[in-house]
């Protein structure tokens, strides 16, 4: 599956390489129901396989959505939710686009 997350410009591929973690989902707000989440929203970056290129940098980062976006992969996938594009303000002042898979609920 395409997925756009990079710092400044678009490009990458985080979706290919992440598993899903095996940690549970708090039950307060669903957001591997992506269509829950909302622009302001804050969320965390999970990308739980050590060995992706954006676990260091990003894994665990904070944030929030500053736009949704849409495209045709959910076409390709079978997942529509795979067409939303989660475009997100860090913490650190980074912009990055991500898709739903590596999105979670703040842990504050």
């Amino acid at each position: 599956m395409l997925s756009e997350f990079q710092s400044g410009q678009r490009g990458g591929d985080l979706d290919q390489k992440s598993q899903p973690s095996n940690q549970p989902i708090p039950k307060c707000r669903r957001l591997d129901a992506m269509s829950e989440c909302d622009v302001g929203e804050r969320v965390r970056i999970d990308v739980p396989d050590e060995t992706d290129p954006y676990h260091e940098q990003y894994h665990g980062k904070h944030g929030q959505i500053a736009d949704i976006l849409e495209d045709e992969a959910g076409s390709l996938t079978g997942d529509e939710q795979d067409s939303l594009i989660y475009q997100l303000q860090l913490d650190n002042g980074d912009n990055i686009d991500i898709r739903h898979r590596a999105i979670r609920p703040p842990m504050e």
